[in-house]
């Protein structure tokens, strides 16, 4: 989930501005979710669509696009 502020999960890594939970149904869809999470990433426009989405299924149509 999108967050506006830094997170306290590992101060050494400050800021954390995105946090994404992974699941799947089954041991290799992770491995779809990661590329498309992945791709979008290094795709300025995308992250910070990914910053701004405020929901999850947000955060799945940015994943699919």
């Amino acid at each position: 989930f999108p967050t506006r502020r830094s997170s306290d999960l590992n101060k050494a890594n400050d800021p954390v501005s995105l946090v994404i939970g992974l699941a799947g149904h089954d041991e290799n869809e992770h491995i779809t979710v990661m590329s498309a999470i992945a791709s979008s990433l290094i795709n300025p426009k995308k992250t910070a669509a990914l910053a701004a989405a405020p929901t999850p299924e947000a955060i799945r149509d940015i994943l699919h696009q």
